[in-house]
């Protein structure tokens, strides 16, 4: 009798130590579960950060490029005004003369390159090249909004679409390039802007700085050269953001097969299973 309550004793404390490392167990298990979930969220938070950055990044891209064009048509429109001032304003220096040759000869190439390009323009190729043109520009704007592309995913797509919206105006130029006249008349024109830039540093040129119209539009162009810089550098603050983030993801991603793999390697993996 005695030896049975001994065996009972002992079976009762077995069991009762078994149902202690068991429950010790369970609250590792819980404790590794909670660390691999926390290490997952984190994981996800780093994931959408760099889609955001991403997307910043390339909406930035597009700004950029706005204020780009910004600038580009307030130089021409500055450079036009101040060859005008300067036709009006700098006498006996030469400079108007040379203004009008250089204009004559743009005009005689414009008028050359004028029935050429509309035969172009009537061509199948042209066409089909422009159709595709405008639908490259519209898929390009909507890639470099797309926070689900990465730059690696999107670089051969960007670059294809980018050869596409050049490749009208590419043939435009094949097309007026071919002409043997506007040949020779683009090398007189081109000597002819050398004349012009060697003229303008002979005279004096307050009198051209000075005009109203000349002075609205170089404050124009200025405000415009700053808004890229400024752009520029938005862009640049961005970029380095997107570095961090995506050096972050991949400590995030590191850390999570770290944590799982510590999971399954702990020991009371086997005891529970």
């Amino acid at each position: 009798m005695l030896r049975s309550i001994a065996l009972l004793a002992i079976a009762v404390s077995v069991s009762s130590l078994a149902y202690a490392q068991g429950k010790a167990d369970r609250k590792d298990e819980k404790r590794e579960n909670e660390r691999v979930n926390d290490v997952k969220q984190d994981l996800q938070k780093a994931q959408h950060e760099v889609a955001a950055s991403v997307k910043a990044f390339r909406v930035q891209n597009i700004e950029m490029q706005r204020a780009a064009g910004v600038l580009r048509s307030n130089q021409l429109a500055y450079s036009q005004a101040r060859e005008a001032a300067e036709e009006r304003l700098a006498d006996n220096s030469g400079l108007p003369e040379a203004i009008r040759k250089m204009r004559g000869l743009r005009d005689e190439i414009a008028t050359l390159s004028k029935p050429i390009l509309e035969q172009l323009h009537k061509s199948d190729k042209w066409k089909v090249a422009n159709k595709q043109a405008s639908a490259a520009q519209q898929i390009r704007e909507q890639l470099l909004t797309d926070a689900s592309r990465t730059d690696a995913d999107l670089g051969a797509q960007l670059t294809e679409l980018e050869n596409q919206i050049a490749a009208p105006e590419s043939l435009d130029s094949a097309a007026i390039d071919a002409d043997p006249k506007i040949k020779r008349l683009k090398v007189d024109y081109h000597q002819a802007l050398d004349a012009i830039a060697d003229l303008r540093r002979k005279i004096d040129s307050s009198k051209i700085d000075a005009d109203p119209e000349v002075k609205s539009l170089k404050s124009k162009l200025e405000a415009s050269e700053r808004a890229l810089a400024a752009q520029r550098k938005s862009l640049a603050t961005i970029n380095v953001k997107v570095a961090n983030m995506q050096s972050a993801l991949i400590a995030a991603n590191r850390k999570l097969q770290q944590a799982q793999a510590a999971d399954q390697n702990d020991s009371n993996k086997a005891r529970k299973r």
